[in-house]
């Protein structure tokens, strides 16, 4: 795997946690989750981490180059996925 694969690579695994997370946090009958709120958390973060790097190489990538590739609109997708996590991270968070 090579740097400019890893963006693609990332956007992907994103969405696919981001779709995790979504149907994950349903509440159900009772009023708890699908999934345990650790887990939900833990998987934004790792989220977060994934998409981040994601968005930095790509980023890289995009300055190096100055052209629009595969790898910059992956790490496009990897900054609102990013945004997206830290967002549902904190909705998640019990006060």
């Amino acid at each position: 795997m090579t740097k400019e694969k890893f963006p693609i690579i990332a956007a992907a695994l994103g969405f696919l946690l981001t779709l995790l997370v979504l149907k994950g946090s349903q509440q159900g009958d009772d009023g708890s989750t699908l999934i345990p709120l650790l887990t939900l958390l833990l998987i934004s973060e790792f989220g977060v981490i994934v998409t981040g790097i994601g968005s930095y190489l790509g980023g890289r990538h995009f300055l190096a180059t100055r052209t629009v590739s595969n790898p910059a609109v992956a790490a496009l997708f990897c900054v609102c996925l990013l945004v997206h996590f830290l967002v549902r991270g904190i909705q998640l968070w019990p006060l």
